[in-house]
């Protein structure tokens, strides 16, 4: 038998005053199927009446749940459009600040409080030390 989620025991138990209810149903239908008497006082019989009502309550949760969904993939969407637009933005700015390097003319690199250039340089960078200062100590490229 799969295993009920808590929320569906805690409802069969709410509605028919145990967990595993079915049981009573299965033994009704049982002595129904076999043509046997079924006394008046099975349990089973007085939870037929709150059937309809059980049914409705999981119904009324798959909706709960169903909401929960579409507004979790809804926020996702959005957060996913407005991640899309900085990534668009960040890169027009990248490419940006690239036309305006290579615009310079001039030998511009960055490198860290280590003294190691980083991947942010000029072309012009490249041909006055003949190759790309990236990940390369300053001393080194400077030949100090």
């Amino acid at each position: 038998m799969v295993e009920r989620p808590r929320k569906l025991v805690r409802q069969i138990k709410r509605k028919f005053g145990t967990p595993d209810a079915d049981a009573g149903f299965l033994d009704l239908h049982r002595q129904l199927t076999d043509g046997e008497n079924v006394a008046p006082d099975h349990p089973a019989i007085a939870g037929l009446a709150g059937l309809s009502d059980f049914i409705d309550e999981v119904a009324e949760t798959y909706e709960h749940y169903d909401d929960t969904v579409k507004l979790h993939i809804r926020n996702a969407n959005i957060s996913s459009e407005e991640l899309n637009q900085a990534n668009g933005a960040l890169a027009q700015l990248n490419n940006s600040l690239s036309t305006i390097m290579e615009s310079l003319g001039e030998g511009l690199l960055f490198f860290g409080a280590d003294g190691i250039c980083s991947d942010v340089y000029s072309r012009a960078s490249k041909d006055i030390f003949g190759r790309s200062p990236a990940d390369i100590a300053i001393w080194e490229l400077l030949q100090l």
